[in-house]
């Protein structure tokens, strides 16, 4: 064990030297915040010399508790934007390119003076080569149906028999519920017919583009992302003790509410085949339809959701579909017959890589993984229901603004996309000399590219140049191949593409393949963006992601674009709503996401009230209404009958993260 001494620097600022830290070690420090909502730290790290931190490791923490919050110094290689959360963590990440602790010399460690910090205390620092060990101090922080137990708020449920009379009151109401006036049954629009396929595909009219449901009528995909799954997990070992319940997960009722970790696609996808096998999750939304409704639980949560989705004239379950292996996801969809789009998991990933997920695609293996990987839309090959199929979730690769070849020259990945690069050069230049000229390099032949190339040599504009043109090629061949042996699989159902974390011009390299061009919109307005990538494709345009949150009822946390009270917040999201379908490339959007993110964080340790419900599955009823009016609305905007509302809704702009 090492001891880390930091001293203080500001109000809510602390520095410390780095020296002798071992590549191996983690990083521990001992602190309380006294704040409202969560704790946002920033731990910078420094070369020597250097005014500009090198990287940046960001940890959100739960206040009022004495917890542990640090770093494994290994995550420096950047081999993930993300972090495994640990007790008293929320979400952590990782930003800047790969470097090592032995290149630093000093940290900082920052933390947001916003929702009302008033104080930090802390108690050790240290490095440790040990297992770490995350210790909470024992405080109840949750109530016995999920919600934050230290605060109150218009809506919030005082005790379990109060929230079992109001479900079981809802899933009674929900047998009168359908779509609004002039929907057809898929959810699309009656005044405007095109080609009835029996599947669902796309149509330009000559003024804007549609997706157009099985018999034929015009359709826009709303909904909510993960609208198909029974609540959130919450990470809960080594926080047992801040719940003010929990049961015994060999119970015959509530068992079905626990799961371990590594079975979360996404954790395990994060983490690897080295996820830890004794952390458990727990889901309080399942478990209060268990309390509520015994061994019919599963029945009264479809009903009551699905007539939630008519309600608010939402036709489509967004992202999530298909990647939770204890959901009951094809029994809920022929149940409430509301169509969805399917995420794949899996991505093919050879064990060569460029760069974090992003594949060696010209190794031979990448293109039989492809053809494995698109087996799993066979069981939804005649589906009629399924509107098509995202390839995966958010590459993580995009996440750090990087050239792919200049990574994989200095880094010396990816064999044999390198080979491919030296026959392009070879081609180009002709002689090894002439490549030297133009790069201001120095290699004695082409096979030098084979080997590790330094940075210095590829600075110059037409080394740049060359850097991006393989950029390109790569990335249009990474969505070649899966997308030719998806077609090949399901024929009849839209490929919406890659559904990127945000725009950004280097993602449509490849869009070519994809039948809808989809990317997450986190902005108080989604035109820009849709205006950028529609000039950029040409193709109709979904977004996958986009919310408005606030902290004024439920959770210590909010999300990325913070309203400043439910009312603003349910102005923002029918803003957001009319003005995403009166663009001419929109044919989608799914609001991320159905449900609020747990007290205690999800399986990254993120949370959020972000949802169009709590955790108890009612709605805000400012967002209810708002909902209801824009579902009215959308395809008389779409049609261009109506104008959007322009009644934005007040944002706070400093929280938009």
């Amino acid at each position: 064990m090492k001891s880390v001494n930091f001293r203080k620097t500001g109000a809510f600022s602390f520095e410390c030297p780095v020296k002798d830290w071992p590549e191996n070690g983690f990083l521990q420090v001992e602190l309380r915040l006294t704040q409202r909502s969560l704790g946002r730290a920033s731990f910078k790290l420094y070369r020597p010399g250097q005014e500009t931190h090198a990287v940046r490791i960001y940890q959100k923490l739960i206040p009022g508790i004495r917890i542990r919050a640090g770093f494994d110094l290994s995550c420096l290689n950047s081999k993930s934007p993300f972090m495994m959360p640990r007790p008293g963590q929320y979400k952590s990440g990782f930003h800047g390119e790969p470097c090592h602790i032995s290149e630093m010399d000093r940290m900082t460690l920052e933390f947001e003076a916003l929702d009302g910090l008033e104080k930090i205390e802390i108690f050790d620092a240290f490095i440790t080569t040990e297992k770490p060990e995350f210790p909470v101090e024992e405080k109840i922080l949750v109530d016995e149906m999920g919600q934050i137990a230290i605060k109150d708020w218009p809506g919030k449920i005082h005790s379990a028999d109060e929230l079992t009379a109001i479900l079981k009151k809802r899933r009674e109401e929900a047998k009168n519920v359908t779509y609004p006036e002039g929907y057809s049954q898929w959810g699309g629009w009656l005044k405007k017919q095109f080609d009835k396929t029996g599947y669902f595909h796309t149509h330009f009219d000559g003024r804007r583009w549609w997706l157009v449901d099985p018999d034929g009528y015009a359709f826009l995909s709303n909904g909510p992302c993960y609208g198909n799954r029974m609540g959130i997990y919450s990470i809960v070992t080594g926080m047992e003790k801040l719940c003010t319940w929990l049961p015994e997960k060999d119970d015959p009722l509530y068992r079905a509410a626990y799961m371990q970790a590594y079975k979360d696609p996404e954790f395990f996808k994060r983490n690897g085949p080295d996820s830890p096998r004794d952390m458990w999750m727990f889901s309080f939304s399942r478990a209060n339809m268990m309390r509520a409704f015994g061994d019919d639980w599963w029945n009264a949560w479809a009903d009551i959701h699905g007539a939630q989705m008519r309600a608010w004239g939402m036709n489509t379950l967004g992202v999530g579909v298909g990647n939770y292996p204890d959901e009951r996801t094809y029994d809920y969809i022929k149940k409430v017959q509301i169509p969805f789009v399917l995420s794949l998991i899996n991505f093919p990933k050879p064990e060569n890589c460029v760069f974090r997920d992003f594949p060696d695609v010209f190794d031979p293996i990448y293109k039989k993984l492809s053809e494995e990987y698109a087996k799993q839309l066979l069981p939804y090959r005649e589906e009629p229901l399924l509107i098509g199929y995202f390839l995966t979730n958010e590459p993580e690769w995009l996440f750090q603004p990087v050239s792919l070849t200049r990574i994989m020259l200095r880094e010396n990945t990816a064999p044999f996309a390198r080979k491919v690069f030296i026959t392009d050069m070879k081609e180009k230049y002709g002689q090894i000399e002439t490549l030297n000229q133009a790069w201001k390099a120095g290699f004695s032949s082409f096979e030098d590219l084979d080997q590790h190339v330094p940075d210095g040599y590829m600075d110059t504009e037409e080394a740049k140049k060359d850097l991006a043109a393989f950029d390109a090629k790569m990335t249009r061949l990474y969505a070649k191949i899966p997308s030719d042996a998806l077609r090949q699989a399901a024929p009849h159902h839209l490929n919406l593409g890659m559904r990127y974390s945000a725009f950004q011009p280097r993602t449509t390299s490849g869009f070519e393949e994809y039948d809808v061009f989809s990317y997450n919109c986190y902005q108080v307005s989604p035109i820009p963006k849709a205006d950028a990538a529609y000039t950029g494709t040409q193709k109709p345009l979904m977004v996958g992601e986009w919310h408005f949150c606030g902290y004024d009822r439920g959770l210590l946390g909010s999300g990325l674009v913070q309203a400043h009270n439910q009312k603003e917040r349910a102005k923002a999201i029918r803003y957001y709503t009319e003005q995403a379908f009166s663009h001419p490339g929109m044919v989608g959007i799914h609001y991320f996401e159905y449900f609020d993110q747990p007290a205690l964080g999800r399986f990254d340790g993120a949370t959020g009230q972000s949802g169009l419900v709590d955790v108890c599955t009612l709605p805000y009823p400012e967002v209810d209404e708002a909902l209801k009016q824009a579902a009215t609305r959308i395809y008389p905007i779409a049609d261009g009958q109506i104008p959007p509302t322009e009644e934005m809704g007040i944002i706070d702009a400093e929280k938009i993260y």
